[in-house]
């Protein structure tokens, strides 16, 4: 779908690209906060929280996706249509890690962009940088309410609010509906919707991208006599595909909540080992758990198939459940089998570690560090993946 402009498209995606590409902190926790013990010390943390849109935006994955739009066009009513500025508004979906860099992309290549959030969420995690109103929409939301929201407010963010108890289910389901409209839209010469869909369609060129993550690992860590291990949080799969692809050689492992499992039990399976039910005598993703959810951005569900995640589960080292206190407190009410209570108080629980690192960092990262300080011992490098911090909470 190349168009006349195609030469300085070309330029300013460039341009764009090269703007949006940051440099991730790599550090020991050691050399930052005093007192540690050494389990904790000796952690090297990945950090990538003061990026915009953290992981998504170290080298931003959305700048090629939008790329790949608008040479490809988008298929509506059995016809190919371009996608522009002037034809076309960006919509994605996040729980509040990725969706600053997709807003960070859209706009500037000229594109309003719409976000679609589950409700319920801190409110910091709704305020990307930048300062811009914002206009919240319920769930279910049409693009005639996207049109009336920017008619009234000029130029602020549209946020569509999934409902708080699906988490990140309904945000596929709302992003399915919006983009069944744009058939109809076609005759009256209304803006379309485009989704990048990092996750699902667009999930090589998210990983390609995110290979960035263990390039620059592998530079900072410099020769090692031995791979590192490496914990990061499973979400959707992409930082630990992007981890893989840019550093093949490390021993990657996975985290999740207790409150989800879902993915931590297909891993099991696959490895022949005790499931989670056999483990904790409940089902995956508890209802009375998930509403002690707080690890927002990386380990939940989001209610559809995930390649990256069905990509990733064979290449783990490791999978680990981690805890907190609330998750503990509500696992502990259903009163299942002391066995099953046992399992869980074994889990490394994030709210036991050291207040000038909860103060510090977000609840995610601090899973993965948590569950880092289980590996010091036996390996020489060991990599907590950081990707939020407190301000997002």
């Amino acid at each position: 779908m190349e168009t006349a402009s195609q030469p300085d498209r070309t330029a300013l995606f460039a341009e764009i690209e090269a703007n949006l590409h940051f440099r991730a902190e790599v550090y020991q926790l050691g050399e930052y906060f005093e007192g540690l013990p050494s389990e904790l010390a000796l952690i090297t943390l990945l950090d990538v929280t003061n990026i915009p849109g953290c992981h998504y935006g170290l080298r931003n994955v959305f700048v090629p996706i939008i790329r790949q739009l608008e040479l490809g066009g988008i298929r509506v009513g059995g016809q190919t249509l371009p996608v522009t500025p002037e034809t076309v508004r960006i919509m994605e979906g996040s729980t509040g890690n990725g969706y600053a860099a997709a807003k960070n992309a859209a706009e500037r290549l000229g594109y309003e962009f719409i976000a679609v959030m589950p409700d319920g969420m801190p409110q910091a995690r709704y305020s990307p940088p930048g300062g811009k109103e914002i206009v919240f929409i319920k769930s279910p939301a049409t693009q005639d309410d996207i049109d009336l929201a920017l008619l009234e407010t000029p130029g602020a963010l549209v946020i569509i609010l999934t409902p708080a108890a699906e988490y990140a289910e309904g945000i596929p389901r709302q992003i399915l509906s919006l983009l069944k409209e744009n058939k109809e839209r076609v005759s009256s010469r209304k803006k379309l919707i485009a989704s990048p869909d990092h996750s699902v369609g667009s999930a090589d060129t998210t990983i390609a991208t995110m290979a960035e993550l263990g390039i620059q690992l592998k530079n900072r860590l410099g020769l090692l006599s031995d791979p590192p291990l490496v914990v990061a949080s499973m979400g959707n799969g992409a930082s630990l595909c992007g981890l893989k692809a840019g550093m093949p050689e490390i021993l990657l492992v996975a985290t999740e909540s207790l409150a989800y499992g879902r993915g931590y039990n297909e891993f099991r399976v696959m490895r022949g080992l005790s499931t989670y039910n056999e483990l904790f005598h409940i089902e995956p993703a508890n209802r009375m758990l998930m509403e002690r959810f707080k690890t927002y951005g990386t380990n939940a569900p989001i209610g559809i198939v995930l390649p990256m995640q069905a990509r990733i589960l064979p290449e783990l080292f490791e999978y680990v459940l981690f805890s907190d206190n609330e998750v503990l407190e509500a696992y502990r009410s259903l009163s299942l089998s002391e066995s099953g209570l046992r399992n869980a108080l074994d889990l490394p629980n994030y709210d036991l570690l050291p207040p000038q690192l909860i103060d510090v960092y977000g609840n995610s990262t601090l899973a993965n560090i948590a569950v880092a300080s289980l590996y010091t011992s036996s390996y020489r490098t060991v990599v907590a993946m950081a990707y939020d911090g407190r301000s997002n909470y």
